[in-house]
């Protein structure tokens, strides 16, 4: 390349780099709107009654971020758009397994493998809270169901042993152990205190 053919070759590539950062602004912006629209169906999924509107937005905002993306392979994997992601997927799975009592893939959800799996772990949380909820009641078989729920989640996330460079799940298989073994012990002494009135 002759000196005077650089000058070309940098504007051409400051237009690609233009795109590419038009494409990241537009992601930051959809990720905004998944993460909102996910904390609405989660809350909504509590407070018993699913929000309907909030599902859909949220999956019109999934499907508009793999648009503004198409192109950008890089872009999907950064932690930005991973971390709405894996929002996107805890409301999903949440929402799935409440409704229909079975867990989506990550190909049902159109997700890649890390955003998928570090939203399930998310889950279970999320299901404890609802375990918690169930006792109040004194609505233990459902409190089971979710436990179990629970159980299959940790079960299958605590046989990943990888790099956080892969997927930094590491500390959240911690924190699920914690949650699900405090769950269970509060559940038994639940059941064992209603048995023995």
């Amino acid at each position: 390349m002759r000196p005077e053919e650089l000058k070309d070759l940098v504007a051409r590539m400051t237009e690609e780099l233009d795109h590419r950062e038009e494409a990241r602004d537009a992601a930051i912006h959809i990720g905004r709107q998944i993460i909102k629209a996910s904390k609405r169906v989660i809350s909504s999924i509590h407070g018993g009654e699913p929000d309907g509107k909030a599902l859909k937005e949220l999956r019109t905002a999934h499907k508009d971020l793999r648009d503004a993306l198409e192109g950008w392979p890089e872009l999907l994997q950064s932690n930005t758009v991973n971390n709405s992601l894996q929002e996107y997927a805890e409301a999903e799975v949440l929402h799935r397994i409440i409704g229909e009592g079975d867990l989506p893939t990550h190909e049902d959800l159109d997700l890649g493998p890390v955003p998928y799996l570090l939203g399930l772990a998310d889950v279970i949380g999320e299901l404890r809270r609802m375990v918690l909820d169930n006792l109040r009641r004194e609505e233990f078989e459902t409190a089971e169901r979710l436990l179990a729920h629970m159980d299959t989640i940790f079960d299958a996330i605590n046989t990943l042993s990888y790099s956080s460079d892969v997927i930094p799940i590491r500390r959240k298989q911690d924190v699920c152990r914690g949650i699900l073994e405090k769950t269970r012990g509060e559940l038994t002494v639940a059941v064992s205190m209603a048995r023995s009135v």
